[in-house]
């Protein structure tokens, strides 16, 4: 029989948050019973009884698991937690070793099981971690996070068989069936733009619809994108790369120390109001980064010329792999420039006028609509607008390079999304039009080509439909994601706008690949160990009040 503690006024006691008895870990002896005859000499916990106390079985003791998924979350030594456990239940004590296999049962059962779960969407990112296992040794080795959609769950991680497209696409798979993920409904895969992950011929991408037997909707995390297409337009300007962390001269000297700490100068404003007043007015449930919310902060202060706290707070280092870092001391280092170079003022001219519109607006739409052709195209707009034709011609040839929501696919998606009744129109029409073509020429399309010819960018784009260099009534494939629409439902389209929950960037990814480089180092023996460790974190923090 479990021991109840008595109420207590102290205030550790109070602050344990309340457990879902289905979700309590199995005792301690209930587990041993199946692998060892209680009161062996075998088990950690016993303790030679007395000739007056044969025949009395042990008490039964169990874990809070709340104190289990704290001890993950918070890295506690397996000594320190078991005398916490011992301290506030003395009559159900544990060794360090009972603790330690305790946590292990914990972890193993922590592990999500995805059966039943409706998956539409596949991201995943990879990153090298030091890694040391349970012997305590040290080693590199990959690691693929994978969270799915809706809803952005992290699902765990693997360790590819090998270095390729081909190896990580199969590996993928082997894990998507060791979790019981099905991939019946999954019309989309959501990575970076790496081309290991998004090469036309033996990328990713292409494995998976090889081996899936059907085309898959191709998104290419829009934040990826903004990155690439700063770096070109900065290169444009000399800013060339000597290290993961430093830059040609002059750009190396301007950038790099603590730029905050530099006097604030009488700098020359660069106004633009609809970007003030997008910034003033955005949506304050989506939240920002630090780093996003200094750049947003120094933004205000040149568009403006007012000062407020950002102006001093500490930017992260420079680190060319980091988002918004280098975006961010730019714009710092302008406020403290009395005289400017022209590469600077244009590099914050760019910045102000193109790149932040198309930022924010991201920002704010990361899971709604479909945004990413939408977005692109009013990255081309604004460049065309307001940059130089050189300027435009660097910023062009990026976007071309990393303009995957520009094919013909994303583009007619959006439009099925869009608030304009003509854009839903049209892409019906022409949905219906690839419908109506013979079974042979819709065969064909299931391994279709998708190079960076499908999806080159016009520079005269006007409006979604023009936005590639080709017709739109020249799209040869239907969107993945409305395959499973009837003509009746593909025509209902017509008054109402289709919804999409297809993700726009991939920063749920990004986080599930720190948590997996987090755990690395914490010696378990394989990916579902680290796994567990992850998912009792996350379990931690959703008890805690004070626990982020």
């Amino acid at each position: 029989m479990v021991s109840k503690s008595k109420p207590s006024n102290d205030p550790l006691n109070n602050c344990k948050p309340q457990v879902d008895p289905q979700s309590s870990i199995p005792s301690d002896e209930e587990d041993e019973e199946e692998e060892e005859e209680e009161g062996s000499s075998k088990d950690p916990e016993y303790c030679p009884g007395t000739s007056n106390s044969r025949g009395i079985k042990r008490r039964k003791k169990s874990l809070d698991p709340n104190l289990l998924a704290l001890t993950d979350h918070r890295n506690l030594s397996i000594r320190a937690a078991a005398d916490v456990h011992n301290m506030y239940n003395p009559d159900t004590s544990y060794s360090a070793e009972g603790f330690r296999q305790a946590l292990k049962r914990a972890r193993n059962s922590a592990v999500r099981d995805f059966t039943g779960q409706l998956v539409l969407c596949l991201m995943f990112d990879e990153r090298k971690d030091k890694t040391r296992d349970g012997s305590g040794d040290f080693y590199k080795e990959e690691h693929c996070a994978v969270n799915i959609y809706p809803g952005g769950h992290f699902a765990g991680h693997f360790c590819p068989k090998g270095g390729k497209g081909k190896d990580l696409s199969e590996s993928l798979l082997d894990f998507l069936a060791d979790r019981n993920i099905s991939v019946m409904n999954v019309v989309a895969l959501a990575t970076d733009g790496c081309e290991k992950m998004v090469g036309w011929l033996n990328g990713v991408h292409v494995w998976l619809e090889k081996y899936l037997q059907r085309p898959l909707q191709r998104i290419l995390c829009f934040f990826h994108h903004l990155e690439n297409v700063f770096g070109a337009v900065f290169k444009f300007y000399g800013s060339n790369t000597t290290s993961p962390t430093a830059l040609e001269e002059p750009w190396n000297s301007l950038l790099s120390g603590d730029v905050h700490k530099r006097p604030v100068v009488d700098f020359q404003v660069v106004p633009n109001p609809e970007l003030l007043d997008f910034i003033n007015t955005r949506d304050k449930s989506v939240k920002l980064s630090s780093d996003h919310e200094i750049l947003l902060g120094l933004t205000q202060v040149i568009l403006t010329g007012e000062l407020n706290k950002f102006v001093t707070r500490k930017i992260g280092p420079l680190v060319h792999s980091r988002f918004v870092t280098k975006e961010t001391r730019l714009m710092r280092c302008y406020i403290s420039e009395a005289s400017p170079d022209e590469p600077l003022i244009r590099m914050v001219s760019f910045l102000i006028f193109v790149w932040l519109p198309v930022f924010t607006l991201a920002k704010c739409r990361q899971e709604s609509s479909f945004a990413g052709p939408n977005l692109l195209l009013m990255e081309i707009q604004l460049g065309k607008k307001h940059m130089h034709e050189d300027e435009f011609t660097a910023l062009l040839s990026s976007i071309c390079w990393n303009g995957e929501f520009g094919h013909h696919e994303n583009i007619l998606l959006a439009m099925l999304c869009s608030s304009q009744e003509s854009e839903r129109a049209l892409a019906v029409q022409i949905i219906s039009g690839i419908r109506s073509e013979s079974v042979r020429a819709k065969d064909s399309a299931k391994l279709r080509p998708f190079g960076r010819r499908e999806y080159e960018v016009s520079p005269n784009a006007s409006q979604l439909s023009d936005l590639n260099i080709l017709p739109i009534s020249d799209a040869k494939t239907e969107p993945p994601f409305t395959k499973h629409l009837t003509d009746d439902e593909l025509k209902s389209i017509l008054d109402v706008p289709l919804e999409c929950c297809l993700p726009l960037t991939t920063v749920s990814a990004e986080r599930a690949v720190k948590e997996v480089t987090r755990v690395s180092l914490r010696g378990a023996k394989d990916c579902r160990e680290r796994d567990g460790i992850i998912f009792q974190s996350m379990k931690a923090r959703k008890a805690s009040r004070f626990s982020k």
